[in-house]
């Protein structure tokens, strides 16, 4: 699924949702505002004050005039003022269209005070609804939350004119972080502060170093080869990439590659995309939703065995009470995984002397007796309550409940398989195949990232429902080591 597609629509139909949903609101001010007038109590209802039967002719009104009257209108360069009359004027023609009909069938279908408390209402909640989001819009893209981080291949027109239409469209949180130019078309090192390098060789660098979500391709070398290995590489790191043609004649032999392209139109340019996972946004944002609310009623739920476990850790050794630890995320972004403390407080210098012990074939650590695990560490593992502070980066949208685990950057690096960077194409979970499917019994670190791949490429909201409901068991059995 196209996920930058994905989230301009769904972006576009929660801000007119949340104006139909003010409408409502506003009906029912109105009401109350009406019923207050005449002396009457505010919460009854009376049809004469304002039918039903009107509303959804009246939604369909302010839906269509604020459609037509704010179609090129993008929250990060209109101005306060055109908001403030295009408000006016929709709020204007709305009650006149209503006020009009209301008089041609002779029929009472509100009160003229409702119907002017309504006026009112609405020009305010529209209005402020505008200028709260333009603001808090502009407050999330500056601290850089919920961006697509965007790397572009190529220097000509179409290179410009997406960056361009970026740039408009901040408010969909797509940013360009790199641009690279193969065919040494631009003498410059930035364009509007993005950096251009001409260098194919150095695009794995540059996708895992700057968190690449998605690749556009502008133009490239038309050597056949060149194109399968950037597809081969991009298809390995686990990010949508999409070609914008126009007469490039290509020829890729996708028969070689593990996903189907589709053929479609970006900012009215003709692409091909190519897309890493088959989950759709949708369900992914339902998946977040939902992870997020059930990790913060875990959270808060465990806090008394959190608080417990963080006195017994304190009184039986020394050091931080808390873990952290460096890990890569969706798409390379680094994060630190919190943990409750199981080891001694030099447990990293200590790994270095046991790394021949290692019983994981490939850069994972891995030590059934390690001796750096403390006397409640263990017990600690051994039920997975050391875990539990992953809570926290759950809610902060690094992790989710269910994911593949998210590795330190040193395994990462040591990686000699450049298709295994695919598992991050989804945000790292606390629990997984990995957990409910053999856990510290696979000793094959292969075996290990492909049970990650297995889960992303047949991703599902069910699937997630089966993992969460196996793992109960085995976090009761004590698989933990």
């Amino acid at each position: 699924m196209d996920h930058l597609r994905q989230k301009i629509k769904i972006f576009r139909l929660l801000d007119k949702t949340l104006d139909l949903l003010l409408i409502i609101l506003s009906i029912r001010f109105a009401i109350i505002f009406e019923r207050i007038l005449h002396s009457s109590p505010w919460y009854q209802l009376d049809s004469n004050s304002f039918n039903i039967i009107v509303l959804p002719f009246l939604l369909l009104i302010w839906y269509y005039l604020i459609k037509y009257n704010e179609s090129d209108y993008l929250y990060r360069i209109t101005p306060y003022k055109n908001y403030f009359t295009s408000v006016l004027f929709v709020t204007f023609l709305g009650l006149s269209t209503l006020i009009s009909i209301k008089f041609l069938i002779k029929y009472d279908l509100f009160y003229r005070s409702t119907i002017v408390f309504f006026g009112c209402a609405s020009f305010i909640l529209l209005f402020l609804k505008r200028v709260f989001l333009k603001t808090i819009l502009n407050k999330i893209r500056s601290y850089g939350i919920d961006q697509k981080h965007i790397l572009i291949i190529g220097w000509d027109h179409k290179c410009k004119d997406l960056i361009n239409q970026f740039e408009k469209n901040i408010e969909f949180g797509i940013v360009v972080k790199h641009i690279i130019d193969p065919l040494k078309i631009s003498k410059k090192e930035y364009f509007k502060s993005i950096p251009i390098s001409t260098d194919l060789n150095n695009l794995e660098n540059i996708i895992l170093n700057n968190a690449i979500d998605e690749v556009f391709i502008t133009n490239s070398s038309k050597k056949n080869n060149t194109l399968n290995n950037i597809f081969s590489l991009l298809n390995a790191c686990g990010v949508n990439y999409h070609v914008m043609v126009d007469s490039l004649g290509l020829k890729v032999d996708n028969d070689k590659l593990r996903i189907d392209p589709i053929l479609g139109y970006f900012y009215g340019i003709p692409t091909i995309s190519y897309h890493a996972i088959k989950a759709d946004l949708y369900s992914l944002y339902i998946k977040n939703f939902l992870e997020k609310i059930f990790a913060f009623i875990i959270l808060i739920l465990s806090s008394p065995c959190i608080i417990i476990f963080s006195f017994l850790i304190k009184i039986n050794s020394n050091g931080n009470i808390f873990f952290k630890q460096e890990r890569i995320g969706l798409h390379g972004r680094k994060f630190y995984a919190i943990k409750l403390r199981t080891m001694i407080n030099d447990a990293e210098d200590e790994k270095k002397k046991l790394l021949k012990l290692n019983e994981l074939d490939g850069p994972a650590f891995k030590m059934e007796n390690d001796p750096r695990v403390t006397f409640i560490g263990r017990f600690l593992r051994k039920y997975s309550f050391d875990e539990l502070p992953q809570l926290i980066n759950v809610i902060r949208g690094e992790m989710n409940l269910i994911g593949p685990r998210p590795l330190p950057v040193s395994e990462v690096k040591n990686m000699n398989d450049k298709s295994f960077l695919r598992r991050h194409s989804m945000k790292p979970g606390i629990t997984g195949l990995w957990q409910v499917n053999g856990r510290t019994d696979v000793k094959n670190f292969d075996n290990w990232i492909k049970l990650d791949l297995e889960y992303i490429d047949n991703w599902s909201l069910w699937l997630d429902l089966k993992i969460a409901i196996k793992t109960i068991p085995t976090i009761i059995k004590g698989s933990g080591k």
